[in-house]
């Protein structure tokens, strides 16, 4: 009876720990495994597509305040908008945009990522004009222009003048920043004067570090001129204010410098006009042009607001040579 007694005092000891066991499992099911409802993920669409920009759109999620997108698996931006625009891309890429719906309400948990793939535009190249020698001429080169300028008034009439060969290096360029000369049939010349030794020149890198906005650092940079390729193939130097040599640093005192046509006469008189150029083999020659009887050659002319009218002269003696570094 001891033995059958022992027997059933052991069975009732193990069915009190199973339903121990059963009832404690229960508890925390009930008490912590509720994790939030998952928000429905965003339907996508593009709009606005460009060569090297586009936009994805979304219909609200409900419960979500926050969205995050990435492009091609690269790092997560957040908008509480229902868009996004992607810019600074390559023409005729394909490209991946993940997007989830977020809530900073804790009850509601991050959708799954919705995924869309957008091409970019092909680079439209349709009023480009196509030239081997032109496009041969991106490189760097040294360059040379003797010039003169007003030192003083002679009480005699006119000025006195000093006159000075400046060297400098230039750099010929398709692009800088986002903007594409090249498809605007120019090439952009980065170098002239003195300028670097002045301690005027700033690159285009360095005004966005110094927090200029893209349009106003594309403008004021330099300094800069252009070579313009024309429909017969024939090349010039836009000499005109279509573009500045440099201009980040204007005040009411202070204008853009431009790149003009210069007579040598008393008034130092200044002509918008096209400069021809001549390539032969390593050597490039910015020359002169005859309008209305007078000689124009390359030289620089600074604007004065307030005077409204050009207040520094650097009037080109020679010829821009350039010599294309080895």
């Amino acid at each position: 009876m001891k033995k059958i007694s022992r027997i059933l005092m052991c069975a009732s000891l193990l069915l009190g720990f199973t339903a121990c066991s059963d009832s404690d499992s229960g508890d925390d099911g009930d008490n912590g495994n509720n994790n939030g409802t998952q928000l429905a993920a965003p339907v996508l669409a593009q709009s606005s597509v460009e060569e090297t920009a586009f936009t994805v759109t979304w219909q609200a999620v409900e419960h979500a305040n926050v969205y995050a997108y990435s492009l091609d698996g690269g790092a997560e931006a957040t908008t509480s908008e229902t868009s996004a625009r992607l810019s600074g891309l390559n023409p005729g890429t394909e490209y991946t945009v993940t997007v989830k719906a977020l809530s900073t309400d804790s009850k509601y948990t991050a959708s799954d990522a919705a995924q869309i793939k957008v091409t970019t535009l092909a680079e439209d190249t349709s009023g480009m004009i196509q030239s081997a020698e032109f496009d041969a001429l991106v490189g760097s080169w040294a360059g040379k222009q003797t010039v003169k300028y007003a030192t003083g008034i002679d009480p005699a009439g006119g000025f006195f003048y000093q006159t000075e060969e400046w060297t400098f290096d230039v750099d010929i360029m398709a692009q800088v920043g986002s903007r594409k000369y090249r498809k605007e049939n120019y090439l952009i010349c980065l170098g002239l004067g003195d300028f670097e030794k002045e301690g005027s020149a700033r690159t285009y890198e360095q005004l966005i570090e110094e927090g200029f906005t893209v349009a106003r650092a594309l403008e004021g940079f330099g300094p800069k001129w252009f070579l313009k390729l024309l429909e017969d193939g024939s090349i010039v130097v836009e000499a005109t204010t279509k573009f500045n040599v440099l201009s980040w640093f204007t005040t009411d005192e202070l204008g853009p410098v431009y790149l003009l046509g210069g007579a040598d006469d008393k008034a130092f008189s200044n002509c918008e006009c096209e400069l021809p150029v001549t390539v032969a083999g390593d050597e490039l020659r910015v020359g002169s042009t005859v309008i209305a009887e007078k000689t124009w050659t390359p030289s620089l002319f600074q604007w004065h607001p307030k005077q409204g009218a050009y207040a520094r002269y650097c009037l080109g003696v020679s010829d821009i040579v350039l010599t294309r570094k080895k």
